[in-house]
């Protein structure tokens, strides 16, 4: 949960939670400069886009507008039907591959739109499902694969669940 700029993690086997300051942790190196609230408006800042088409995937390109010593090229493949992002893979300044990224999507449709107790409309969505990675970097190989399961939308969830305290 993001709240600001808190995060709290729970993990619900030990309902245990966890809360910490953003803040802090950018100050302290986590994450990449310039990528807080990354947005349209400021990936045209940083890179140089440009896009294309690869069989039914609309290709989005971006290049970093200034020299970057881990960066060369990001690569995101959107799915030209469902419009969600499929493939996204990092390159090094050198052109190497350094990170891909694949991800699996599910229709999950809400369930008080199938019990009769909302009208249909915007009753169902695209979410992901699993998410496999691979990042070389000279430290080593990572190869991460998360999975979403039980992922309901539109759900009355009590605003509690979101406070962080």
């Amino acid at each position: 949960i993001t709240n600001g700029d808190l995060v709290a993690c729970i993990y619900p086997v030990t309902a245990r939670k966890y809360i910490q300051v953003q803040i802090k942790l950018n100050r302290h190196g986590a994450g990449v400069k310039g990528q807080e609230g990354m947005d349209l408006e400021k990936a045209k800042e940083f890179f140089d886009l440009s896009a294309s088409t690869n069989g039914n995937n609309q290709v989005i390109t971006g290049v970093p507008k200034k020299d970057n010593k881990f960066l060369g090229k990001m690569e995101f493949y959107v799915d030209s039907t469902r419009w969600i992002p499929v493939k996204i893979y990092m390159y090094g300044p050198k052109g190497n591959l350094i990170s891909s990224s694949s991800i699996e999507y599910q229709i999950v449709v809400d369930q008080n739109v199938a019990a009769g107790l909302k009208p249909a409309g915007q009753d169902q969505i695209w979410v992901p499902v699993k998410n496999v990675s691979n990042v070389s970097t000279p430290m080593g190989k990572m190869d991460v694969e998360m999975v979403f399961e039980n992922t309901k939308i539109n759900q009355e969830i009590d605003d509690k669940v979101f406070a962080i305290e």
